[in-house]
């Protein structure tokens, strides 16, 4: 990790000649800007760490995403913290309109089912990739940190914290659900929190180059609080059953613009 200097926003921000010294109107600025340059992105790597504190789970992964030509790859770990832990990993390909997954368990017998191919869908797209999902947070924000100017590796970034919509936030956190982890929304677990009527706060951190308007580093906070009881949810606020669900996540973006070979395993292939 490279040294990081944070600098006095103020008289800062005026001379990178951005049309208001306002701190709120500069940082919709920035925003804007960075909204628009993602629905240029041609192709970037993501790698992630989602952390849902109810369900003591954590799922890392790497994803390369080629938007030119539809394709992405991906792989992901999920150590879900049970006594004992559950590891599971997911491996996924996108490629000429069709979804190649396989999850292997270590603790089922068998540990997979194999390969599975279907079609894939917008909405498996957009969960995956992210960058709709991310847009879709930025554009909902409806309120804004002073911006920040800071430096990591010699290179200038604004750094700015935006408070994103309930149903963006809702919709963020359904994203990162993965084949072998637990449902967030339905089944799964029999219960759930993660819902407008129960969410509680959010916030999201971004670091975004300030030649590019594009974020590198994203940090994304979640809670919601309700009632779970026999299964399901209420949010009644006088009940003993009330409980907090958190969940956190980290998003490093890289290699944006880059060229991409993605290339599916024979036996995802071979996959009926």
């Amino acid at each position: 990790m490279g040294k990081i200097r944070i600098l006095s926003t103020g008289f800062l921000v005026c001379l990178l000649a951005l049309p208001c010294c306002s701190g709120v109107k500069t940082s919709e600025i920035v925003i804007a800007k960075t909204v628009f340059e993602l629905t240029q992105v041609k192709s970037y790597q993501l790698d992630t760490d989602f952390i849902d504190k109810f369900n003591s789970s954590e799922y890392k992964g790497t994803k390369i995403v080629d938007i030119s030509d539809k394709e992405m790859e991906s792989n992901m770990a999920i150590i879900m913290g049970l006594s004992p832990a559950i590891n599971v990993s997911d491996e996924m390909y996108f490629m000429s309109g069709v979804d190649y997954s396989e999850t292997i368990s270590e603790e089922n017998t068998p540990q997979t089912i194999g390969w599975t191919k279907t079609q894939l869908t917008d909405d498996s797209w957009n969960q995956q990739t992210q960058l709709p999902i991310l847009a879709e947070l930025l554009k909902s924000t409806t309120k804004y940190s002073s911006l920040e100017i800071a430096q990591l590796n010699n290179i200038d970034y604004y750094v700015l914290t935006v408070i994103p919509s309930a149903q963006a936030s809702v919709d963020f956190v359904l994203s990162q659900e993965q084949p072998g982890g637990p449902s967030y929304d339905t089944g799964g677990i029999d219960h759930t929190l993660v819902g407008t009527d129960t969410y509680k706060s959010g916030s999201v951190e971004l670091w975004i180059n300030q030649n590019s308007y594009l974020p590198i580093k994203v940090e994304v906070k979640v809670d919601f609080r309700g009632s779970l009881l026999g299964g399901f949810v209420t949010v009644t606020p006088n009940t003993s059953n009330i409980v907090d669900w958190s969940f956190q996540g980290d998003l490093d973006f890289s290699n944006y613009n880059q060229p991409v070979s993605i290339q599916v395993p024979q036996a995802a292939l071979n996959a009926q």
